[in-house]
């Protein structure tokens, strides 16, 4: 009697774990599904025409920056004005604007498109100047543009990145 008792135990076990297993599962599967959905609806580019913009945040190697050119190229392809660079390469090129006087010029080519990927935010420490160039973009740019801003710092970073997230994710 105790053998077929543990052997129903074990059973149980395993029904449970197998449930356990199929419930995350479909979590993930609903997931997926949510995601896929979300990406299908940044393809459409409507985010765009409405000048909202887009902050994608997670670890290295997560396909942030992949998914971000396929939503350029698809905006492209829908006549959109774009350009990838990545944060630091455009804050350096506003820094080295200001020496030969451009910078207005520089920032005005930054503002002239429809959507302007930045890539790596918080990638790299920035110099304490540019946190000024940074804003100054990103403020101009409201309601005349869309962004995407690839990053993997989360809202815990700290209290300049949790602004600058919320500010992008209110409009």
């Amino acid at each position: 009697m105790s053998i077929k008792i543990a052997k129903t135990i074990a059973i149980q076990k395993d029904m449970q774990k197998l449930n356990f297993l199929i419930i995350r599962q479909l979590k993930n599967l609903i997931l997926l599904f949510n995601l896929q959905r979300l990406i299908n609806d940044f393809l459409t580019c409507a985010f765009i025409k409405e000048k909202r913009n887009i902050v994608f945040i997670g670890n290295p190697g997560t396909g942030k920056t992949h998914l971000s050119i396929a939503i350029g190229i698809k905006a492209l392809t829908k006549n959109y004005k774009v350009l990838f660079t990545s944060v630091s390469e455009m804050l350096q090129n506003l820094n080295t604007s200001k020496a030969d006087n451009s910078y207005y010029q520089k920032v005005h080519y930054y503002l002239s498109f429809d959507l302007l990927i930045l890539d790596e935010l918080g990638f790299k420490k920035l110099p304490s100047y540019s946190a000024d160039d940074f804003f100054e973009i990103i403020s101009k740019r409201y309601e005349k543009g869309s962004l995407i801003i690839t990053t993997n710092k989360s809202f815990e970073s700290g209290v300049t990145s949790f602004l600058i997230m919320y500010w992008l994710l209110q409009f």
